[in-house]
């Protein structure tokens, strides 16, 4: 087979190329740098850069397979792991995802950073907004942080670090609402609520898949075949059998 390798942005490397970027994370560029070098060593791959296409574009190439790598973006409205409903204020302008942090947004002040995803990156992001010189409170739905990460025997390094940077460690509270200037966050026990002041909201929870060009391939099947594709898949880590895993996995 002939392979154009079509990407959206200017660089390859996708997520491993951005979370690189974030404080402690730098050795995941190996990720990306070792799938580069691989690809350009086959001799049948092209590599097209700065290149978002459109389903048009798609349709006129003449390949007989194609796959679209979807990607996903971080949810700002506080959905995940404990809560399938939006927080109250979650459109504000002080409320940020890890996509704004790893572009360099400009956060100032307090910031809250709420992990309902329970892995790795809730601690990465509020470590990397203290090295920014942000005071950081880490608020997270479970007991205490980065549970997920104790398969992995990383959980209470991960701890350990953030209490010795000081970023402020709430456990087992749920973010409820945000005013602009405080935060309310409930109990997961009892739902009780308490408000803490803070200037910005990080939301760690779960992920939206970015599969808009793949649906609307998909739902042209008739012109799929005029332009001779024979086959169309999608692949990518937040897809709809990864979502419902997590969803049997948290109950």
């Amino acid at each position: 087979y002939e392979v154009a390798l079509a990407e959206a942005t200017d660089e390859l490397g996708g997520r491993a190329r951005r979370e690189a970027g974030l404080a402690g994370l730098s050795t995941f560029a190996r990720v990306k740098d070792w799938r580069i070098g691989q690809l350009h060593k086959l001799p049948n791959v092209s590599i097209y850069l700065d290149s978002k296409l459109t389903a048009p574009d798609i349709l006129e190439f003449g390949f007989e397979h194609v796959c679209i790598a979807t990607g996903s973006r971080w949810r700002r409205n506080g959905m995940g792991v404990s809560s399938f409903s939006p927080f109250d204020g979650h459109d504000g302008d002080a409320v940020f995802t890890p996509d704004d942090v790893m572009a360099g947004a400009e956060i100032d002040g307090r910031v809250l950073v709420y992990d309902d995803d329970h892995f790795y990156l809730g601690g990465v992001i509020a470590e990397t907004l203290r090295a920014r010189g942000n005071e950081v409170m880490l608020v997270t739905s479970s007991d205490n942080v980065s549970p997920h990460c104790s398969g992995t025997l990383d959980q209470a390094r991960i701890q350990a670090r953030l209490i010795d940077l000081g970023v402020e460690i709430v456990t087992a509270r749920m973010l409820t609402g945000f005013s602009g200037t405080e935060a309310s966050l409930a109990c997961t026990y009892s739902g009780n609520k308490v408000w803490k002041n803070v200037d910005a909201v990080v939301t760690v929870t779960s992920r939206d898949p970015d599969d808009g060009l793949y649906r609307q391939l998909a739902d042209q099947p008739d012109k799929l075949k005029e332009a001779g594709i024979v086959s169309l898949k999608r692949i990518g880590d937040c897809e709809a059998p990864n979502i419902i895993a997590a969803a049997v996995h948290a109950g």
